[in-house]
């Protein structure tokens, strides 16, 4: 296990209702727990795309650091 990579996230989920003519509607947000990071979405499925993107993405570096650390590793 790459201990150097580091996978966790956690994030604050803020859902808001609104009333669009007698329709709800809803708002989410996501927001780092050091304040610095806030996203907002209007509508679940907003939020799931950002979500599967967002994790595809740190799927990407970790498999890069640890190739890279591999690389490092081999004798030359």
């Amino acid at each position: 296990m790459n201990r150097s990579f580091d996978s966790t996230r956690a994030y604050l989920l803020r859902l808001r209702r609104a009333d669009n003519s007698g329709q709800p509607l809803w708002f989410f947000s996501l927001e780092s727990t050091d304040g610095r990071t806030r996203h907002e979405f209007r509508g679940l499925p907003a939020l799931v795309e950002f979500l599967v993107f967002y994790t595809d993405s740190l799927d990407a570096a970790h498999s890069r650091s640890t190739t890279d650390n591999e690389q490092r590793r081999k004798p030359t």
